[in-house]
């Protein structure tokens, strides 16, 4: 469906549930691009109400393994979108929703657009199953340039695209300085620790059961792939640093 984000990909990738069916419908609403369409942005709130608690989580993970087949693997690459604008500036954008509920984005910089095209560069000659980007353009932009730049192969179906890979919701530290001489000291404890607090900001508890969420349906979609296609999924993912951040506390197994 053209205006869903989370998609189910034609041709032999067509049964790989990116999401459980009957969720589409219901996310489908909540993911906006200013270059893709209007609809609301999930608030916290909603976040919390869409996502499974770590319990079902877990649950589905134990579920997922006992069920895993013999012989069937994942192969994810996962990077950062490119630079932009206001990271030129050392200025925490995150997610940024304005009163009609759209996402604002920044384009990338001119920095930006050429480390997507060094990226494609490095990657060259592979080919992948799966490419998903973040609801935000400049996530969908980079992977756009990276897989043209590097000539890369990817699933027919275009870039799919996932809200719980968009970047976190700085709420009232949106504008503040991350620069090393200037971010003030609890703006830095609320955005680089796992219990950081302050109005409006997106928990990493929260940015947690999002990414395990995410990646649960990952390795779904890799069990589907083998039994059909018998060889183990490619999938490349562009998001944001504090997600990539929690991806790989989760992989690490790291405390905070």
């Amino acid at each position: 469906d053209s205006d869903c984000y989370i998609v189910n990909p034609p041709g032999p990738l067509s049964q790989i549930p990116t999401l459980k069916r009957q969720m589409v419908h219901k996310l489908s609403g909540l993911v906006s691009d200013r270059s893709l369409g209007v609809g609301p942005v999930p608030s916290n709130e909603q976040m919390l109400n869409l996502s499974p608690s770590i319990a079902e989580l877990h649950k589905l993970y134990d579920d997922l393994v006992a069920r895993w087949p013999a012989g069937c693997g994942l192969e994810l690459t996962a990077l950062r979108h490119g630079q932009t604008a206001t990271n030129q500036l050392a200025i925490l954008e995150g997610v940024v929703r304005g009163e009609d509920g759209v996402l604002y984005d920044t384009a990338l910089s001119d920095q930006g657009l050429e480390q997507a095209r060094q990226a494609g560069a490095k990657l060259r000659g592979r080919a992948y199953d799966l490419a998903i980007a973040s609801g935000l353009s400049r996530s969908h932009v980079t992977l756009e340039l990276l897989l043209a730049g590097g000539q890369i192969d990817y699933a027919t179906s275009g870039i799919c695209r996932d809200w719980r890979l968009n970047e976190r919701h700085f709420g009232s530290l949106v504008g503040e300085s991350f620069a090393p001489d200037q971010m003030k000291k609890e703006v830095k404890e609320a955005v680089r620790t796992f219990w950081g607090e302050a109005p409006g900001l997106e928990p990493y508890a929260l940015i947690h059961c999002k990414i395990l969420w995410f990646l649960l349906d990952v390795f779904e979609a890799a069990i589907d792939f083998y039994k059909q296609i018998g060889k183990a999924m490619r999938a490349i993912l562009i998001t944001h640093i504090g997600i990539l951040r929690e991806y790989r506390a989760i992989l690490e197994e790291l405390e905070d």
